[in-house]
């Protein structure tokens, strides 16, 4: 980020002043998050799992090293969606891997070998060509009807009735799935389409009655965070550049126990930036795929809460 932001050269109009398309497509790129992130699933995609990824060599979606939120977003065995297997870095020389994670952007760095970087310590590392992806929930109606089958050693537990799992992909003829609550784990389920309706059912968001878990809220916290510091340098260098102050938009989190509540101020901030508002709310949305939380978008204000 850093780095771009220095490369912009400025660009007179008439009169002296700074055009202003500069301001708009700074903030385009930054704060209009990639479109994959919340844009709709292809037919078919790549999955990497990593049974270590703190292992990985990672950066964030500015090529910068993850802060906090984000590395808790690394779990073993979470779902990779490789969106560019053979990328390079901003600096057109370091090869990495390009993947979508629950909504964020990350960047593995790998050997010119192909090999990801750390390999040795990485543990179990699987990729999973064309697979079909998901993001429903099922609900387990009855109890040792479901098994869950564990991702590296084939062990299985039987489900109970009343949990639920968020779906992420389906591969020969198993679903790779995330339990919901406070300690998520990943695993495979084969659900038989005749048991559908009494050992187990699709459920409605509303369903899936957990609460929203701390790790969500943090990641929440930091892609705020992150959307506050771009805003900050793109008006820093306007003032830079025109000699007058420009206050920068922030977004302010309220948190209760129902609820997040993030607003823009100014308000009149929404009115310049409906797209950045809009690719915000998208990306949250994803956040919380399968907790029975909504996200909702008005004016200014960004609301996280059950339906």
């Amino acid at each position: 980020m850093e780095g771009s932001t220095k490369a912009v050269k400025k660009r007179q109009c008439g009169g002296g002043r700074p055009c202003r398309p500069l301001a708009t497509l700074l903030l385009c790129a930054l704060l209009i998050f990639p479109a994959t992130s919340y844009r709709a699933f292809s037919q078919t995609v790549d999955v990497l799992i990593v049974q270590k990824p703190d292992q990985l060599v990672v950066y964030d979606s500015f090529q910068q090293s993850l802060a906090s939120p984000q590395q808790n977003v690394l779990q073993s065995f979470v779902p990779m969606r490789i969106l560019k297997y053979r990328d390079l870095l901003g600096d057109g020389i370091t090869p990495c891997v390009k993947v979508d994670v629950e909504g964020d952007v990350f960047y593995l760095l790998r050997h010119e070998n192909g090999h990801l970087a750390g390999r040795n310590d990485l543990g179990v590392v699987k990729l999973f060509r064309r697979v079909r992806p998901m993001n429903d929930t099922v609900e387990v109606l009855a109890s040792h009807s479901i098994q869950m089958e564990n991702p590296v050693q084939g062990s299985r537990r039987f489900l109970s009735v009343g949990d639920y799992c968020l779906r992420c992909f389906f591969d020969a003829g198993a679903y790779y799935v995330r339990t919901l609550g406070s300690h998520p784990e990943y695993g495979w389920l084969r659900l038989s389409p005749v048991e559908k309706g009494k050992s187990w059912q699709i459920a409605r968001p509303e369903q899936a009655r957990v609460d929203l878990p701390p790790m969500i809220r943090d990641r929440i916290a930091g892609r705020i965070k992150d959307a506050n510091l771009a805003y900050t340098e793109v008006y820093s260098l306007l003032t830079a550049e025109t000699g007058k102050l420009f206050p920068a938009p922030q977004w302010e989190i309220e948190s209760t126990r129902s609820s997040l509540i993030c607003t823009l101020r100014p308000a009149a901030a929404a009115s310049l930036y409906p797209q950045a508002i809009l690719a915000l709310s998208a990306t949250l949305r994803t956040y919380v795929l399968g907790t029975g939380f909504d996200v909702t978008m008005q004016g200014n204000t960004i609301e996280i809460k059950r339906p």
